[in-house]
């Protein structure tokens, strides 16, 4: 059956609209209730410093039905700055699915951003939206290893087994491998060293990336605007650890704790930042983040990482699994040269944390 649906670029008065139906679809409703929130999307798409969000709805008659929409990113590229893009909340009601309305939406969007001169948009679909994209242009180029490492063994299968008998079973045994497979390295770090909670990044951030950003060919820009925007005014709650020797700052870690509605505690490796080559440095601050996750009671950590970047070889003799499917990371370019192109490709090019996508 043929509808007469419409598509137009929402505004502030409709950001209420959007997060209920924001909240009714999609695959992880039940974990992320920030997504209910109105202000969660004013920030999103109306404070971004670098560039107000392109977004598209679509609706039959006074409902809304879809939506996609994008954030805007700066690219740092060999020595190069350019403006892209991340496409996120691909979504329709379920009942208009196959209708051609998420294709709609999202070649408008993806046409706003080019016009305005985005070379670079790039998008962690799931399976849904996967084969429209390829379809639209967009190109699978490499995929993202999601990991996690188990700390609450008892909760963790006191939900998967309602048996009570089965359930303490499994615990026993599980805690046996745990303590051998999953053992939390204790935090050593050297005298000239400070790990401290702060609440906000200064200007020695900018320092940090002006340093870091030299040694990574693709990553993106990491300045003090920009991780303010991104983590502190943002409406979720976001904890940083920064390592500092006396005044100069090193690194940081970005954690996040999320109670899904299983009743089991996530907590999120979300971005994290030394210099190429700081290994022990990365160690030491994902152990202060471990150390902080044991304290909120967190019954799994979880991150997603590139296969051949520094952090994944951290996490593994941390003791970190791969866990669970690959995701898909998808790009769409326009101007860019083909040399560029064979560069994006690479996986060992980039630097990418969980951050760098939409879903935390």
């Amino acid at each position: 059956m043929k509808i007469n649906y419409t598509i137009r670029a929402p505004e502030k008065k409709d950001l209420q609209t959007i997060s209920n139906f924001r909240a009714l679809v999609g695959e992880d409703r039940s974990y992320f209730r920030r997504y209910k929130t109105s202000e969660y999307y004013r920030w999103k798409y109306f404070q971004n410093p670098i560039h107000r969000s392109c977004v598209r709805i679509a609706e039959d008659k006074s409902e809304m039905i879809g939506i996609v929409a994008s954030t805007f990113k700066r690219l740092k590229i060999n020595n190069n700055i350019i403006l892209g893009a991340e496409l996120g909340d691909l979504f329709t009601n379920q009942e208009y699915w196959r209708k051609g309305i998420f294709t709609k939406l999202t070649t408008e969007v993806c046409s706003q951003l080019e016009n305005d001169g985005v070379h670079f948009i790039y998008v962690r679909p799931n399976e849904n939206s996967f084969p429209g994209l390829v379809k639209m242009g967009f190109e699978n180029i490499f995929y993202i290893t999601p990991m996690l490492k188990p700390l609450n063994i008892n909760n963790l299968w006191n939900r998967k087994f309602r048996n009570r008998l089965i359930a303490n079973l499994g615990i026993i045994i599980e805690k046996i491998f745990v303590k051998t497979v999953f053992k939390i390295t204790s935090l050593q770090k050297p005298s000239y060293l400070t790990l401290v909670k702060i609440p906000y990044f200064d200007e020695s951030v900018d320092a940090l990336w002006k340093n870091v950003s030299k040694k990574y060919q693709i990553v993106t820009v990491r300045d003090k605007e920009y991780l303010n925007w991104r983590y502190v005014d943002n409406p979720g709650d976001y904890v940083i650890y920064a390592a500092k020797n006396e005044r100069t700052l090193l690194g940081y870690i970005l954690v996040k704790c999320e109670m899904a509605t299983s009743g089991l505690k996530y907590g999120y490796i979300v971005d994290i930042l030394t210099e190429k080559g700081q290994t022990a440095l990365m160690e030491l601050l994902v152990l202060r983040a471990m150390d902080y996750f044991m304290k909120e009671k967190t019954d799994v950590v979880f991150t997603c990482v590139i296969k051949t970047s520094e952090l994944h070889r951290v996490l593994k003799k941390l003791r970190f699994i791969s866990y669970g499917k690959k995701f898909h990371f998808v790009i769409r370019t326009s101007g860019i040269k083909p040399s560029l192109l064979t560069q994006f490709k690479n996986p060992a090019n980039w630097f990418f944390t969980m951050g760098d996508t939409d879903g935390i």
